[in-house]
């Protein structure tokens, strides 16, 4: 008999892992390689931009740490120094704070607290609103000039220290956000005070010790020019806008003559602010990456000196630590301090171009910075400090309007000497005789804006909205949404 034939084998190998089971096996693994490799990339990448955008800062001669900012603010000699004189004269009202401030002690203890009189104006909560086209109150006259008298010495002694050349502060730039100072507010005081002054010598006509008081109060603002961090700029600004109003008042309350007007005009043109925009952003982007290669000390320092008892300095630090070098380790403090450098590298380029455009371009960038630090995965520190660059030029910008305007306001009032008080028709009236030509807006680049009042005028700029609201002014309570920036004559 023929032998039953093999069966023929089946095509399928039984012995081998079907393929589709090797494929699964092997797609988490080539995934977990691509990821990789993109990290790897994605590291690589943010720190060449890092080193090409720090090389870029450090070509252009513009500090990246702390340490290197304050080499830029060097100290000097206490006879060349105006803080120096304030310091000391502040002393001798609050002895204990400022000298505590002066020795560098932590913590500062609490400062001594004034009480004012209600009726004081600018200085009292319910006075510090004053309209430019009224006279203060019979109550308000009376506590100004108690108060003036108090003061005497006092002021006298702010007038000579805002004669010495130089103003530096014992800062502490290594402790970057978490630097005290304290100067600030009491300086807006000062200047508050000049402003008093000029209200009162306004009301009873001294009009050159009025004009005198205004530039006081503009030279206390000055004080800050050469003090790089934002929020001293920011200060400076408050002042500086504290005699743009009192100038309102002036020329709404009196007419002056052509001396006195060319006093006022160095006046306005002495409340420029060149240059300061740019130093605020260097220091800024100083103390923004310094939170990258800070060891938790600053912050433990302050949990220490805290009044918070429930507070652990060390535990403190060392989270802090702990979430900074999970952060570096995945390469997440990388991307967040590349994006730091291309936004303020950026902005501080577009602060020496002073133009519509750049004021347009600096805000679309950190617009775009917000919203990149937002995505996934979202960019934490960047995510809390650059959203608040987001109106920084918009203030500079917005006092340099005013600036502006009041320099057009005084070729006006220059303009109805000549006219028997007439107003012109419009700005280019002013050209060439009292003006080399119209000054633009600098939120639009146009022209600023001219329109007469039922009593007097405004001068004004279309403002952050870009909006022409028809000369309205801002609320100082802050609560209208659409406004211009101002200067407003009412007489």
């Amino acid at each position: 008999m023929t032998p039953p034939s093999t069966p023929l084998r089946s095509p399928r190998n039984t012995d081998r892992f079907p393929r589709w089971l090797i494929v699964l096996l092997l797609t988490p693994l080539i995934i977990v390689v691509g990821l990789l490799l993109w990290h790897v990339r994605w590291r690589m990448a943010n720190t060449a931009a890092i080193q090409r955008l720090e090389a870029a800062a450090q070509q252009r001669g513009e500090p990246l740490t702390l340490a290197s900012l304050a080499t830029n603010y060097p100290a000097v000699p206490d006879s060349e120094n105006a803080a120096a004189a304030l310091m000391a004269l502040w002393e001798k009202d609050d002895p204990r704070f400022w000298k505590a401030f002066h020795n560098g002690d932590r913590p500062l203890p609490e400062r001594a607290r004034h009480v004012h009189d209600p009726a004081l104006p600018y200085l009292s909560n319910r006075g510090r609103n004053i309209a430019r086209n009224t006279r203060l109150t019979a109550a308000s006259t009376a506590a100004a000039d108690e108060w003036m008298k108090a003061r005497a010495a006092h002021t006298e002694a702010v007038r000579a220290a805002l004669q010495l050349p130089h103003f530096r502060f014992p800062l502490k730039f290594d402790e970057g956000y978490m630097m005290l100072m304290p100067h600030l507010a009491v300086l807006k005081e000062e200047a508050s005070g000049f402003l008093i002054e000029a209200a009162l010598a306004t009301d009873c006509g001294d009009l050159d010790k009025a004009i005198g008081a205004l530039h006081d109060t503009a030279r206390v603002g000055q004080l800050l020019a050469d003090e790089p961090c934002l929020i001293s700029q920011l200060v400076r600004i408050a002042c500086l806008n504290m005699a743009i109003n009192g100038t309102e008042r002036l020329l709404s309350q009196r007419e002056l003559n052509a001396s006195q007007l060319a006093q006022v005009s160095r006046l306005a043109e002495s409340l420029e602010v060149s240059g300061a925009l740019r130093r605020s952003f260097i220091c800024e982007r100083a103390a923004s990456l310094s939170i990258f290669t800070d060891s938790g000390r600053t912050l433990a320092e302050t949990a220490r000196l805290s009044d918070d008892a429930s507070s652990d300095p060390e535990r403190e630090a060392q989270t802090y630590r702990l979430g900074l070098g999970l952060m570096q380790s995945v390469g997440w403090a990388g991307a967040e301090r590349r994006l730091m450098l291309e936004t303020f590298n950026k902005v501080i380029m577009l602060a020496e171009q002073d133009t519509a455009q750049a004021l347009n371009e600096t805000e679309e960038t950190v617009k775009r910075a917000v919203k990149e630090a937002r995505q996934f995965p979202p960019k934490i520190l960047s995510g809390l400090l650059l959203p608040s660059m987001e109106k920084v030029r918009p203030k500079f910008a917005a006092l340099e309007a005013r600036r502006r305007a009041g320099v057009v306001a005084l070729s006006i009032e220059r303009f109805r000497l000549t006219h028997q008080g007439a107003l012109p028709e419009q700005l280019d009236r002013l050209v060439p005789g009292f003006l080399a030509r119209v000054p633009t807006d600098p939120f639009d680049g146009q022209p600023l804006r001219f329109r007469r009042l039922e009593k007097g005028y405004v001068v004004y700029s279309v403002g952050h909205d870009r909006k022409d609201n028809n000369g309205r002014e801002r609320d100082p309570k802050g609560k209208q949404r659409e406004f211009d920036e101002t200067f407003i004559v009412e007489r």
